[in-house]
């Protein structure tokens, strides 16, 4: 084994974006490939692949060989894949992928070198958050959830139409009722709008949704159980499974 005497290097011609973009948004992506001793890597063909769990299927345009000077920028959609999604009980994380970008060379002595760029890419531009400030509520009494709407960057984000939903168990069907309440929500200038609630006793699913300016979809969702006490909902619980 010799230790390659060249490397590649991997930059974000992007870099307000701070490495995180939406999905099928135009990236750039510039690659310098060069010797140690700064002679830059001409005419070298390059191997273009994405990574997230598994290999990505991603288009790309630009040339895969180098120029005289080394170099040569690649633009692509940002990759994401919907069958990765996932969401965590109270979790307050966006959808997020890392994607590994990785860029391979040959110089012709049989050194292959790989350089990695690392960037996340989000479901939507814009998320948001719901709180319901606790697990459990009383059958029939008020309380307040508050919704949030924030960018990629954690700023707040004023005049944002929202719709909140409330379903209920169905101990039948294994399954949430469709939706039993809808009402419409829009955010202050802190970004956040409130809104008392009053439910029937039983396990509720509480649904925020709204939609970024390119018509992507965003939705959290959040569980209350709505019972006198935890002892109730055990009692409950028991009587009918």
């Amino acid at each position: 084994y010799r230790k390659p005497d060249y490397e590649i290097k991997l930059t974000s011609l992007q870099p307000e974006k701070q490495n995180k973009f939406v999905r099928g948004e135009e990236m750039q992506v510039k690659v310098n490939a060069a010797y140690y001793f700064g002679e830059p890597l001409a005419n070298a063909k390059l191997d273009v692949n994405f990574f997230y769990n598994w290999p990505l299927d991603v288009k790309i345009s630009g040339s895969t060989v180098t120029d005289e000077n080394g170099e040569t920028t690649i633009a692509f959609p940002a990759p994401y894949n919907p069958d990765y999604d996932s969401y965590y009980y109270w979790s307050d994380s966006p959808n997020i992928q890392r994607i590994r970008m990785e860029v391979r060379a040959n110089d012709g002595s049989n050194q292959i070198v790989t350089g990695v760029y690392h960037f996340s890419v989000y479901r939507a531009s814009q998320q948001v958050r719901l709180e319901t400030d606790g697990y459990y509520v009383q059958p029939g009494q008020p309380f307040t959830v508050t919704a949030r709407a924030l960018d990629l960057f954690e700023q707040p984000l004023a005049g944002r139409n929202l719709t909140l939903t409330t379903s209920s168990w169905n101990q039948t069907g294994y399954e949430f009722n469709r939706a039993e309440q809808r009402l419409q929500l829009k955010t202050d200038a802190n970004g956040i709008a409130r809104q008392d609630l009053k439910l029937p006793a039983g396990y509720h699913e509480l649904t925020l949704k709204g939609e970024d300016p390119q018509g992507h979809e965003i939705e959290v969702s959040r569980w209350v159980y709505v019972f006198r006490s935890k002892q109730d909902w055990f009692a409950r619980s028991r009587d009918q499974f």
